[in-house]
């Protein structure tokens, strides 16, 4: 990040969108995450972006402790709408439907909880053998919620 500063042109730096995601990441990494949650944000700003680094945004909000900061960033995750939400889909739908789950089953929802499991189950009924382990899991946490009327 160093070199990246001293020998790319300011003009250049500031349109870079990667430099800011490299330092939101780096931040993230030394757990700094106020300050990688900050950056993440002003970067979905600049970029208009509706769901980039929600995932992430969510991820550093826990670790921060903010369950509710982090369930509301999940929560924008999985219901906006955007162009090109493919790529963040791609490696964020799953793993995010599944903590929503486990963030309302904390807080005693059952009814959003068995929702999000759902989804999740839903999701990745085919999924590799070496996954199922973790639908099964997830299939059982619904069955349980159910029973617990």
């Amino acid at each position: 990040m160093a070199e990246f500063e001293r020998v790319v042109p300011e003009g250049v730096r500031r349109a870079d969108a990667s430099r800011d995601w490299a330092a939101a990441e780096i931040a993230m990494q030394q757990g700094h995450y106020a300050e990688a949650i900050a950056t993440m944000n002003a970067r979905r700003t600049f970029a208009g972006c509706g769901v980039c680094a929600l995932f992430e945004i969510a991820g550093a909000y826990e670790k921060l402790g903010q369950a509710d900061s982090a369930l509301a960033a999940y929560a924008q995750l999985v219901s906006r709408p955007a162009p090109y939400r493919m790529f963040t889909d791609a490696y964020a739908l799953a793993p995010t439907y599944k903590r929503l789950g486990e963030l309302y089953e904390a807080r005693g929802d059952r009814v959003r909880a068995r929702d999000y499991y759902g989804r999740f189950a839903d999701l990745w009924k085919n999924a590799d053998a070496e996954l199922q382990p973790v639908v099964r899991d997830v299939r059982e946490r619904i069955v349980r919620l159910t029973a617990e009327r």
